[in-house]
């Protein structure tokens, strides 16, 4: 997931005119060394949640023409980033 995101911003911030080398990790400190237009990004904790949002349901094996299964989703994760300009 970090690295879909990852890629998403950098995308964008070089559709707005960055370059893709200004698109980063947020620092420990601030160095002169660092590019003044940059993109600084941090990722928050991520936040488990449990769902019972239906995926697929299929016949259960032998008893076909009565009973079917239902496979549920069990848990969704969101993560959140902090992108800084």
């Amino acid at each position: 997931m970090r690295e879909t995101a990852l890629a998403i911003l950098t995308t964008a911030a070089v559709n707005a005119g960055l370059p893709e080398s200004a698109v980063m990790h947020t620092p420990d400190k601030e160095l002169p060394t660092l590019p003044k237009r940059r993109l600084e990004i941090s990722y928050l904790p991520e936040q488990y949640r449990r769902t019972g949002r239906p995926l697929r349901k299929s016949p259960t094996p032998g008893k076909e023409d009565t009973f079917r299964t239902l496979r549920r989703e069990i848990h969704s994760v969101r993560l959140t980033v902090r992108a800084a300009i």
